[in-house]
């Protein structure tokens, strides 16, 4: 009976650890609201904006670029598709 209430103690204590639940006064729970924060995410916030707006340019220019390289290429009818070489071994798995 004393093993399975340590186990369970420990248990607990190791949930509170992984899993807190954050009740309290802010700066108990998050640290001190300092200015310093606040430029600190105010420059996050504007460094991932910049991040995604680069990686929409990017994305589209690629799709364009395959869009154009797409239309420039010939049309192949199937007489000049190359056939296959024959197989000249038997694949043993």
């Amino acid at each position: 009976m004393r093993t399975g209430l340590a186990g369970l103690a420990l248990i607990c204590v190791i949930a509170m650890f992984l899993f807190p639940l954050g009740n309290g006064p802010f700066p108990a729970t998050h640290g001190p609201a300092t200015a310093f924060r606040a430029k600190r995410a105010a420059l996050l916030l504007s460094l991932t904006i910049l991040v995604a707006a680069i990686l929409i340019v990017a994305c589209a220019s690629l799709f364009s670029l395959f869009r154009v390289a797409l239309a420039t290429l010939p049309e192949a009818s199937p007489a000049q598709i190359p056939k296959p070489p024959a197989l000249t071994c038997v694949l043993l798995c």
